[in-house]
């Protein structure tokens, strides 16, 4: 008998996630979860961006997922995903068994959602000042992550103790906390790719060379290359600008003109304090650096 499928896509905020799992969940013979983390789901913040390993006890969250996998849980929010623009009949997918999760405050328990769930990784990562202007553009209030962030000892001490100096800066700038959390839920997974199978994915890659990225993801995920997933490609996210004029590049470029000179120093010395400086000034990162550490393998 043929096993489910399960794929779930994370990544930091505007990095790219939405725009990936409706490439991946593009065949209608697979069923989107949109963020069931979100507080229009669970109702609070109990699991944004909770630090788990692969077996810490958490019946709570298994029994939830569990329930949200095999769509006991139904949600609007969560349906939003795919053919959002579609009828319900395309958007729901109630037959299919094969399912494409979402998220975006899971980054710090992927070996967790593994161990449990026995489910396929794809963790896309994107320039932390393109994610911070995004995130700037949205006027989101992210001071609480931050400090649950700084809160849990756990993760602090397993993984970031060389860099406690630097969380716990004193009054730090809103450009500085965020790209402390960008460091903080991209620095945890790329440490762990190398114990993993996992499929990483650089979103300037994806933007720049989409049908080659396609091609490479779709060979580590062991599924055929669908027709729809290549259409899906030169779709703009429903979550994201829809301007269809600007060029590919353009696009990478764009977060020059949101931030200041002063808030693009900042952002970038804090990366490079975390040794994450494949990302810097440049628009596309440090590819000979960042490749290695997810287990990226361009075909020659």
């Amino acid at each position: 008998m043929k096993k489910n499928l399960v794929f779930l896509i994370a990544g930091s905020n505007r990095s790219g996630t939405t725009w990936l799992q409706n490439i991946i969940a593009a065949p209608l013979n697979y069923r989107l979860i949109f963020e069931p983390f979100h507080r229009r789901v669970v109702g609070n913040r109990k699991f944004d961006r909770l630090f788990l390993d692969a077996q810490s006890p958490q019946q709570e969250l298994y029994l939830y997922l569990q329930a949200v996998l095999t769509g006991k849980i139904k949600n609007r929010w969560m349906r939003q995903g795919g053919h959002a623009r579609k009828w319900f009949f395309f958007r729901n997918r109630w037959w299919a068994k094969n399912v494409v999760v979402k998220f975006i405050r899971a980054n710090l328990m992927l070996e967790w959602l593994e161990h449990n769930f026995s489910c396929r990784i794809v963790f896309i990562i994107r320039h932390p000042c393109a994610v911070i202007a995004s995130i700037r553009k949205m006027e989101w209030d992210l001071t609480w992550d931050f400090d649950f962030l700084k809160s849990q000892n756990q993760l602090l001490e397993k993984y970031l103790q060389p860099y406690q100096h630097i969380i716990f800066m004193k009054n730090p700038t809103p450009a500085q906390r965020l790209a402390l959390i960008w460091c903080i839920e991209n620095k945890i997974p790329l440490i762990q790719f190398k114990q993993h199978n996992w499929v990483g994915v650089i979103y300037e890659n994806l933007v720049l060379r989409p049908h080659e990225e396609l091609n490479r993801i779709y060979s580590k995920l062991n599924l055929q290359k669908p027709l729809l997933g290549y259409k899906m490609i030169n779709k703009t996210t429903h979550t994201a600008n829809k301007d269809r004029s600007r060029q590919r590049g353009d696009v990478l470029k764009k977060w020059q003109s949101k931030l200041s000179k002063e808030e693009t120093k900042q952002v970038i010395e804090v990366v490079k304090a975390f040794d994450m400086g494949f990302y810097s000034y440049d628009i596309l990162p440090a590819a000979v650096e960042l490749e290695p550490l997810m287990n990226i393998k361009l075909p020659n």
